[in-house]
């Protein structure tokens, strides 16, 4: 065979291995092709997206990406509809660009914010909401939730926990008053903490009024007139309610018309439970309020209302056999249960030492109510100086207010005659009475 016939022969050799490998080849390649479009349609779109790696096919590897972060972000969207609400917003975060996923880390811190809120967790609902700023209605729900804690705070005041309270009012900042609550919590914890620090003391200060300031004291708040002297007047309120704390509106009524020149004790409780040991420390708390003033407790009045009443009665049984003195008047502003629970009127001892102590009684009451009622009757036989106040107003709290409206406490201080009002008629009891007939 001569060397010409053996190139031809060589060359179309490697022409046909060539061809035989370049087919093989495509084969190859269509089989992955093939395969990763089955990968796809199974979702694993990991998996083809390394075979399209290997193919070199970028375009494809590109599409992979998006179904893979497609899937993440349907996933991630599942996730916080059924309140996983962490680890959606993990994966929304892995998503970084890619369409609104960074819209949905807010959602899911959004959604959270709302949970935490309807589940009462006040304190981290208003966290989360504040750090959404203005995303969505974050900023109206801040405001919603600021109410409740407020309120919150407001009801654990007035089932007497002031560490608590103090710790709400303190979340909101400046919502409302809520600085100047926070400060009254906080003075009314230290108070109870020591009840011997002294009452007249910025730390304490609960309120300034033109005729003087109120302060917190361990067992109420104590009113101090601007210039106490030998004749500044003394009075203690005895509050209503079953020995509860309630909200004092009357504070402000009976400061703004009868606050002359008298520190006046605002008992927190009535001391129901224990009348005679509420006594005890009201006339203490009044004592040393008078003390740092450098006078000395003289004459004093006592008021008490509704349920109040009945303690009232008591201090000034309790302060005549412990003092010697006797209190001058006991106001008493429609007594609870019209009088009927006689467990907790004056027994006919207690009569007895009022009738020698020559205190009023001044018994302000809707009409229908006097000798007819057991307790009021044994005072009047019992020798009492009792004052039946009828009130043609009959409202319950009416009473009350209508008399420190009127100035009937400086009546009873005797600063001013007896008020003249259609509202009042005035009847004096004595054993011989009939009223009401």
């Amino acid at each position: 065979m001569n060397t010409k016939r053996l190139l031809v022969i060589i060359f179309l050799t490697v022409i046909l291995a060539a061809a035989v490998w370049f087919v093989l080849d495509m084969t190859a390649e269509k089989r992955l092709e093939t395969r990763a479009e089955a990968l796809i349609a199974q979702g694993d779109f990991e998996g083809a997206q390394e075979i399209y790696l290997e193919l070199g096919d970028m375009d494809r590897v590109r599409q992979c990406m998006e179904l893979i972060r497609n899937r993440s972000y349907n996933d991630a969207a599942a996730l916080l509809e059924s309140g996983e609400f962490s680890a959606a917003k993990d994966i929304f975060i892995s998503l970084g660009d890619y369409s609104d996923a960074k819209n949905m880390v807010s959602e899911c811190d959004y959604r959270l914010a709302l949970y935490l809120f309807g589940s009462g967790d006040l304190p981290a609902a208003r966290e989360a909401f504040e750090k959404l700023g203005s995303y969505s209605d974050s900023a109206a729900m801040l405001e919603k939730t600021n109410a409740e804690i407020y309120a919150r705070a407001q009801s654990m005041m007035l089932a007497n926990n002031y560490a608590d309270a103090l710790s709400f009012f303190s979340l909101v900042g400046d919502y409302l008053d809520a600085p100047v609550m926070a400060d009254r919590c906080s003075a009314r914890v230290e108070a109870e903490a020591d009840p011997n620090r002294s009452i007249i003391d910025s730390a304490n200060l609960y309120q300034r009024f033109s005729t003087g300031n109120l302060y917190i004291a361990d067992t109420g708040y104590v009113f101090i007139p601007n210039a106490p002297d030998e004749n500044t007047d003394f009075l203690i309120f005895f509050p209503g309610g079953r020995d509860i704390e309630e909200p004092r509106d009357y504070i402000y009524n009976y400061l703004e018309a009868s606050s002359e020149n008298t520190v006046t004790l605002f008992l927190y409780k009535n001391g129901l439970g224990d009348m005679y040991g509420k006594c005890k420390e009201a006339f203490d708390t009044l004592d040393r309020a008078a003390s740092e003033c450098g006078i000395a407790v003289r004459d004093p009045v006592i008021c008490g209302t509704s349920m109040g009443a009945y303690p009232a009665m008591r201090a000034a049984v309790y302060y005549y056999e412990t003092y010697g003195k006797a209190v001058m008047r006991v106001m008493c502003f429609d007594a609870g249960v019209d009088w009927e629970e006689e467990e907790l009127t004056l027994d006919a001892r207690e009569c007895k030492v009022m009738a020698e102590a020559g205190t009023e009684f001044w018994l302000l009451e809707q009409y229908g109510v006097g000798m007819n009622r057991s307790g009021i009757n044994l005072m009047a036989y019992s020798g009492c100086r009792v004052m039946m106040i009828v009130c043609a107003n009959q409202d319950h709290n009416s009473i009350l207010y209508d008399a420190l409206n009127c100035g009937m406490v400086n009546y009873a201080f005797g600063r001013t005659g007896p008020i003249e009002s259609a509202n009042y008629s005035y009847v004096n009891l004595s054993p011989y009475s009939t009223y009401p007939d």
